[in-house]
């Protein structure tokens, strides 16, 4: 398997076939162990985020593993994960909160747009807004420390990160993420 394309439609699947693929990092967060490869086709978690080891953000990497899961949450167990020379990463997909339920989108950057709702510090230190529009809302968490997050408040603004939805016992979007690496992934 050489696209993420092609692990989402193995469907059901048997597990631990292997995959090559090349394409970026999109999003890092060891202590979360939330490590997330996108390509051309597609998203998917990387599940062993110690294989990234000091791969950063936006840096083209060959990876070697096996498929854990497939479908709507695509996943894979790294083998190796190799940076090599930078080649352009896909922009963000500019998308509407209503779309954030797409199975597409899951794993995916993407661009939203809306009015920050609350802001606030978890323990760990980590920002985290609800942002809303048309009637919707997600959940972003911001890894950089900010200094006034309150700012944020009521104003309108643009997020740049990579997207996760889980799904409900009836197959439907719930609680929509955006997980954005820096602050200045907020304009």
């Amino acid at each position: 398997i050489t696209t993420v394309r092609e692990i989402r439609s193995l469907g059901g699947a048997p597990a631990k076939i292997p995959v090559h693929l090349r394409g970026h990092i999109s999003y890092n967060d060891a202590p979360l162990n939330l490590v997330i490869f996108e390509d051309a086709t597609g998203g998917v978690r990387i599940e062993n985020a110690a294989a990234a080891g000091r791969v950063v953000v936006g840096q083209a990497v060959d990876l070697l593993g096996v498929v854990a899961g497939s479908g709507y949450q695509p996943s894979i167990i790294a083998q190796q994960i190799k940076a090599i020379p930078s080649f352009p990463a896909a922009a963000p997909l500019k998308v509407s909160l209503n779309d954030l339920g797409s199975a597409d989108l899951q794993y995916r950057r993407v661009e939203v747009s809306g009015v920050v709702r609350s802001a606030e510090l978890d323990r760990s230190g980590t920002l985290g807004m609800v942002l809303h529009s048309q009637n919707r809302d997600v959940r972003v968490r911001i890894r950089e420390s900010v200094g006034d997050y309150r700012a944020y408040v009521d104003a309108e603004i643009t997020a740049r990160g990579v997207l996760s939805t889980s799904r409900d016992a009836e197959d439907q979007p719930r609680q929509p993420k955006l997980w954005v690496e820096t602050v200045s992934e907020i304009a």
